[in-house]
Parts: structure tokens; sequence; C-alpha cells
């Protein structure tokens, strides 16, 4: 008997004619190459089942095609590895040892591949699970070594097997939605974007920053140079490259603001942050939403901070003086959040920096923001090239 009459009287899985040297040959709508003499220099990573006193190919071979994690497989002796991974890999000698790989005749049609009962044999979804919560494995006929399944996910759900949550949720069944970093801080990185959702359900980015106790979301940061274009107050709606947040000239919309304030519980200035850096806590002040919605303030007074830094003059829970208008019934100027260190003990404010204050025209210095009066001993203030940055956190 010939060797093309030989395969046509082979039923699926039942015989493989191979050679004793690296071959490919034809095989029931597969393309097999053997390596004799070899196995995987990784087997104990590549591989990932050992079937014990399995001495047939073809059952080596079919145990591989029912399972989609196998792209490729070795029999050693008595015993059949499964494995997988990207390209051929590695190979070693190993005497008692061939290693084989497989990929579908292009010459062939899926539908044609799967007559005369394979189809619980390449159809692989059948026959084994990949993918989770809930996920709908799809079998792939592609080429040697690749994917041999997708995944298509449930709502809420991604990652190549369904695994992980998709992005923007959260939660046991990824059901809920992320509106803020805090939802990050676990394996979160500081300086890195990451993706919320609005109010009306859309994805958009954001920039995070994390420390011991909590994750802050970046709601405005501008250089020096551009504090011009940032004399607004936060109850206006002043938006600026919001989907594409920066340090040189960001802010949030009015409305996503809200949406994050309502997923956080304080708000912080810092000044000249940049990334891979950890916050300074030299000209810093922070403060709960609770005691002061900066996104709602008007007017100028003392307020209640949890600590406050202006040029090395620090407090804890004490007081300092702050102004923001958006009402020329209270102030008539339209003038963006900042602290006044020279007004401060004038109105019995606790947090006293007047000492080496800088003043303008009989007007006070601002601090954090506005920047009429300006002092360059302010980190914030510097120079044309320092940062101003304002956060909420939870």
């Amino acid at each position: 008997m010939d060797g093309k009459t030989l395969r046509n009287v082979c039923a699926l899985f039942t015989c493989l004619i191979y050679h004793p040297h690296n071959t490919t040959e034809s095989f029931s709508g597969f393309k097999v190459t053997s390596y004799n003499h070899k196995a995987s220099a990784d087997s104990d990573r590549q591989c990932f089942e050992n079937i014990t006193d399995e001495i047939k190919f073809s059952n080596c071979f079919q145990r591989c095609l029912s399972n989609c994690k196998c792209t490729s497989f070795q029999m050693c002796g008595s015993t059949c590895q499964l494995c997988s991974g990207e390209g051929l890999g590695i190979l070693r000698d190993q005497e008692e040892c061939s290693y084989f790989n497989f990929m579908t005749d292009e010459n062939k049609t899926a539908e044609q591949q799967c007559q005369s009962g394979c189809a619980m044999g390449i159809n692989c979804c059948l026959t084994s699970q990949h993918c989770f919560n809930g996920g709908r494995c799809v079998p792939q006929y592609s080429t040697l070594n690749s994917s041999r399944f997708t995944c298509h996910c449930t709502k809420h759900f991604g990652g190549r097997q369904c695994q992980y949550c998709a992005e923007g949720y959260t939660a046991h069944m990824c059901q809920t939605p992320i509106r803020s970093c805090k939802d990050y801080k676990n394996g979160g990185e500081s300086g890195k974007i990451y993706k919320v959702f609005s109010e009306s359900m859309k994805l958009y980015p954001v920039l995070c920053d994390f420390d011991k106790d909590r994750a802050w979301t970046l709601i405005q940061s501008f250089k020096f140079k551009y504090h011009e274009y940032y004399k607004s107050s936060f109850a206006s709606n002043k938006p600026n490259n919001t989907n594409t947040p920066n340090f040189e000239g960001y802010r949030l919309s009015k409305k996503k603001m809200l949406t994050v304030a309502q997923n956080s519980s304080k708000w912080r200035i810092t000044c000249d942050y940049r990334p891979g850096e950890k916050v300074s806590y030299t000209d810093y002040v922070e403060t709960s939403l609770e005691e002061l919605d900066l996104l709602t303030f008007n007017g100028n007074r003392c307020v209640e901070v949890d600590f406050i830094s202006i040029r090395r003059r620090n407090c804890t829970n004490c007081t300092a003086f702050m102004l923001q208008s958006h009402n020329r019934d209270v102030n008539r100027y339209y003038m963006a959040l900042h602290f006044d260190s020279k007004l401060g003990p004038l109105h019995s404010c606790t947090h006293n920096a007047s000492a080496g204050s800088q003043t303008c025209n009989q007007k006070g210095e601002d601090d954090f923001g506005f920047y009429n009066c300006y002092n360059t001993s302010h980190r914030c203030s510097a120079t044309s090239e320092a940062l101003t940055l304002v956060w909420l956190g939870e």
C-alpha cells in the first residue's frame, strides 16, 4: 500500500507516517512538522500538561487538538506533553523525544477540515474552555504556533481570556463603573493615565497619583507662564485639553469635575510635580471637600485646612485666607481659587506666612493660583516652567 492510499484509509488521529529526520507532512487537513530527537529547551514553562503511558502519536495529537491552549506537543518515551507559546521556540537535543508543531492546510477551508467527523478535534472550543466570566470561545484556523482561539467577552469583561474587568469597570463582577482614580489605587502607577467614566457613561482619560493613603485625580494643571489663561473659578466651565491630560495646560470640564468629586473626599494643590517624583509638601495645601468645596466656594475668608505650607511656613488643622470669585456681587474680580499669605493674619487666620510675603501695589501675594501678585520664592511661581496642579482625592 503506497503512502497516498494509506493516508486515504487512515481515519482521523489513527496514524501518521513521519521520517527519522525533520519533515513536514500533510495529515487530515494539517501540515505537521516533526523534529526527531528534539524537545523544548523550556519544557517546564512551555509545556503545561503531561499525559503518561501514551505512546501513540495519533492520540497525543488528538489531545493537543482538543485543547485550545495547545499549539505544539512532544513525545518523550511513553509521555505525551502538550505545549503552548508563540513561535517554534528553542529546541534541545533529546534522544528519546520528538517535538511536533502543526498548522492548518491553507488549501482547505475550515469546513473542509471538519468533514469526516473531525469537528471535535479541530474545534477545541468544544472540548476545552479557556474563556472566563461567560466569554464565548471562537476557534482560530490560522498559522503555525499562533493562538488557536479568541474570546468574545460579555459586557464589562476584557483581556485575552475575559479574565479582567473591561476598561473602566471594577468590583467582583466588574459591574461598577470607575469614576475617579481611587479604583486604580491597588497596582496603579503614579503619573500614569487611566480611563474613567463620565456621568453620561463615556470613557475619558485622567492622570492619577497614588500615595499610601489616597488616590488623586488631576483636574487642572498649568505652567506658570500660562497662568493668565487659568484665572477662572472652579464654579465656571472652562475645559482645556480635557481628553489629553498634561501638565502644561489642562482642565477638566465642570461636569467631569463634579463626577470625580462625587467619588472624592479631599482636594489638594501641589507645586512642580513631575511624573516619577514624590509630591513635595513644601508649598502644598490639602483639606476636605466637606470642610470646603472648591467647586462651589465663592468669596474670601479664613477657611479650615488639614495642612498648608507656603514658603516653608507650615501649619496643620488650621485656618488660611482663601479667595475665589465667580459673582460680582461678592467680589468685583472674577478670580481663580488661591490663598493670600499677606491677608491671612489681617483677617485673624491662624496660618501666618506674612514674613517674606510679596506686596504688589498694596495687593497681597497670590499663592496656588491667580498670580496677579506672585513670589518667586514659592515653588508654584518660581519660574516660567513651574507647575500648579489641583487634585481631587479619596
